[in-house]
């Protein structure tokens, strides 16, 4: 295990232990408020031991499953919107195409309709006549 990954394992395990400390903390507040200092249950709680250690360290799987969690939610957000953006690019190119295929379509007949109008417009001179 290089450092960077032994440096950043550690930091999570202190921040795991902090956030421990910081319930059973609250959680003893809570107790002495309730029952007093001198109470049973208010003597039981500790901040070391195997009991402790324990409960860091399901704090600390717990936070790691919750970072993997939002990471992979996160990669999945991005591929979805990848594919949003890739999709809405083949549907711009596929528009593009077919306006220049009418563009062409419409020179293409040009003299047709030129004709076309020419004819209406002579017809239309001969009647009045």
């Amino acid at each position: 295990m290089d450092q960077q990954q032994r440096t950043w394992l550690l930091k999570m395990i202190e921040d795991a232990r902090g956030l421990v400390t910081q319930e059973r903390k609250n959680l003893k507040l809570k107790l002495e408020k309730l029952y007093g200092e001198k109470d049973e249950k208010v003597s039981q709680i500790k901040f070391e031991g195997k009991e402790f250690e324990a409960a860091v360290s399901e704090k600390y799987r717990t936070m790691v499953i919750e970072m993997e969690w939002r990471k992979r939610n996160k990669a999945r957000v991005e591929s979805e919107q990848e594919k949003k953006q890739h999709l809405k690019q083949k549907e711009l190119e596929g528009e593009i195409k077919k306006r220049k295929k009418q563009e062409a379509d419409w020179e293409k007949n040009r003299d047709a309709r030129v004709a076309s109008w020419r004819d209406f417009k002579n017809k239309k001179a001969r009647v009045k006549k």
